[in-house]
């Protein structure tokens, strides 16, 4: 009966590893999901009918003078896992690209979406956005 036990709880192990993925693929995943949201976010807040030409880069005085009453702060700007700052670059005076590091290979393939006003591209991890 003991290893009866013993073999039904590893099954049941395995299969839950299997179904669920290993800690640091889900680990990976999630931070993934996170960098998403977090330059999705960015891309949204952006949008400004009344700003002018776009920022040089997304420091808070710079989004501020770009569109005034416009606040940047709460948005993270930041990669949760490394701490590196989001790349932001300004194309045009109306177009701006901005960019993640993806650990899972998977989720770009996945994750491919559009936003008013930007697209994601998920060969590069950047989203390439315009004003109007």
């Amino acid at each position: 009966v003991l290893w009866a036990g013993s073999a039904v709880t590893l099954v049941l192990v395995a299969w839950t590893l299997l179904a669920t993925g290993a800690p640091a693929s889900v680990r990976d995943q999630r931070l993934d999901r996170q960098r998403y949201s977090d330059i999705t976010n960015i891309a949204t807040r952006m949008r400004c009918t009344e700003g002018g030409i776009l920022p040089d880069t997304l420091a808070p005085s710079d989004v501020a003078a770009y569109c005034p009453g416009r606040d940047i702060a709460p948005v993270t700007l930041r990669d949760p896992q490394t701490g590196a700052e989001y790349r932001y670059e300004r194309l045009d005076d109306r177009r701006f690209a901005l960019c993640a590091d993806f650990v899972d290979p998977g989720f770009s393939q996945v994750n491919q979406s559009y936003g008013p006003n930007w697209l994601y591209d998920a060969q590069t991890g950047c989203i390439t956005g315009r004003i109007r």
